[in-house]
């Protein structure tokens, strides 16, 4: 429902883009009343799951709509706000999933995850001005090709706050209890580094899709070194010494 009220709100800058101008609506193929009456739907959907799962998660997907909503409205013309604003859903997706299955979130995760999604929030945008075929700044959005450095730096201080506040997690009681071979945790944040950095890197150039996370679901590398951080973190909690166990 909010990835279509996007797109409507987005015409304009989307028929303008090179490759956004294919997608449905921007290009006519789709009616937009036909996009408002299935939005309506899914986002009443949405919010009856809600319900039914429980009101923690419908609290959630409450304020996810909002945000997204207060997104595609005003925030993403916002340079920097769009970016945090991006980092915040994608951690609220974090959440939300969480919320639907009744559990609850590490905090320490969340500290985690959010400077992860604030380097893919920059990394979208560097992605979107790389591939531009002018140096004007982006459609509807406040970057410009000048904002490459800037957006880079940004992206590099996410990758380090994340990996500090993994660091630290190490040293925490949760840690201790959950990790028996925590020297492990050090080791996993080699790998982690290399796969943000290698994002950072893919996204200056532009050598990836403009949605980083599509990108991330396909790129045989980053999936790689995703699996050898499940690997080391499965060490390190003793899983993969318990399963050798069982299958002596």
């Amino acid at each position: 429902s909010i990835y279509i009220v996007n797109d409507l709100l987005d015409l304009e800058a989307d028929r303008l883009h090179a490759t956004k101008c294919n997608r449905p609506f921007a290009s006519g193929a789709v009616p937009i009343s036909a996009g408002m009456a299935v939005s309506v739907g899914l986002a009443a959907t949405a919010l009856a799951t809600g319900i039914w799962l429980g009101w923690a998660f419908f609290g959630v997907i409450v304020l996810y709509m909002v945000l997204s909503l207060s997104y595609s409205l005003r925030l993403k013309r916002l340079r920097w706000i769009d970016i945090a604003t991006l980092a915040g859903l994608y951690t609220l997706r974090v959440i939300a999933g969480a919320a639907a299955m009744q559990g609850e979130v590490s905090t320490y995760w969340l500290v985690f995850i959010y400077p992860v999604f604030l380097t893919l929030g920059c990394v979208k945008r560097m992605t979107e001005l790389s591939l531009a075929d002018h140096d004007d700044p982006l459609p509807g959005r406040g970057y410009g090709r000048a904002d490459m450095g800037d957006l880079l730096n940004v992206a590099n201080l996410g990758m380090f706050g994340a990996m500090m506040n993994f660091f630290l997690y190490s040293f925490s009681e949760q840690a201790v209890r959950l990790y028996p071979t925590r020297w492990l945790l050090w080791v996993a944040l080699i790998p982690v580094a290399l796969w943000l950095r290698r994002m950072i890197k893919q996204g200056y150039l532009g050598r990836m899709d403009y949605d980083p996370v599509v990108y991330a679901m396909k790129d045989k590398r980053g999936i790689g070194l995703m699996l050898i951080v499940l690997a080391i973190m499965f060490a390190a909690a003793g899983l993969l010494q318990d399963w050798y166990a069982l299958w002596r």
